[in-house]
């Protein structure tokens, strides 16, 4: 017994299809499932569900078509196709078809612009927090994105690698430099500079004292960092405060 039709997720509104990589002439699209060569969409459920494109049905579900079927064509005209919102039923084939974004895509500028626009934005965050950072939110920033290395780079050196770094990754950059725990790496750092800390054999000492252990692989600095959030650590981090100062 054929399932329930369901409405179309789509808003309705005219759309256009472009070919993605170099575009054909003609590039005929497949329309409908067969067992040796499957067209199948997977649902919320996790359950493949046959697709076929019929011109005289409303869904694109094969288990949702009743009687005779006719086969639609879809074909692309020098690597566009427009689609009328007359034809609902095109668009969600189009839509949920498995070579959507791999053969093919929506053409949206509006969308388009909005993603370039959302980036140039991110982009314009991730520079702003660099070039309003003082000098040891500077190294911070260094230390969590280079390591150790950061530290032979002179002030200028570090600004213009953290710039690269946010056209790279501005994500990143920003969410790095609003971490409350940025500080207490590069304390971590610090203190093993000054010799407050020492590593010995993966262990961590403060003097004579063991402070912790470093589990295997793990970046000395962050597990420093991680320890001095913990309550023990907290007296910890005061010490190496107060010695720094």
């Amino acid at each position: 017994m054929p399932r329930a039709k369901k409405k179309v997720g789509l808003t309705r509104k005219d759309r256009t299809y472009i070919q993605k990589g170099t575009r054909a002439k003609s590039l005929t699209i497949r329309t409908s499932h067969t067992i040796n060569n499957p067209l199948q969409w997977i649902d919320e459920k996790g359950v493949p569900r046959s697709l076929r494109y019929a011109t005289n049905q409303s869904s694109i579900f094969m288990d949702e078509q009743d009687g005779d079927v006719i086969l639609g064509r879809i074909v692309m005209i020098d690597g566009v196709l427009k689609v009328p919102s007359t034809n609902m039923v095109l668009q969600e084939f189009l839509d949920k078809h498995p070579h959507n974004g791999v053969l093919f895509e929506e053409f949206d500028p509006e969308a388009k612009a909005e993603k370039e626009f959302s980036q140039e934005e991110l982009n314009y965050k991730a520079m702003k927090c660099i070039f309003d950072a003082n000098v040891t939110t500077l190294n911070s920033l260094g230390l969590a994105l280079f390591g150790g290395k950061s530290k032979k780079l002179t002030t200028s050196e570090l600004k213009r690698d953290l710039i690269i770094e946010a056209k790279k990754d501005p994500k990143t950059v920003i969410d790095l430099a609003n971490d409350s725990d940025l500080s207490l790496l590069a304390l971590a750092s610090d203190a093993l500079d000054a010799g407050l800390l020492t590593k010995k054999n993966d262990k961590i000492y403060a003097g004579e004292d063991l402070v912790l252990e470093i589990p295997y692989n793990a970046d000395v600095e962050e597990t420093i960092k991680q320890y001095m959030k913990t309550k023990d650590g907290a007296k910890l981090k005061k010490y190496i405060e107060t010695k720094l100062k």
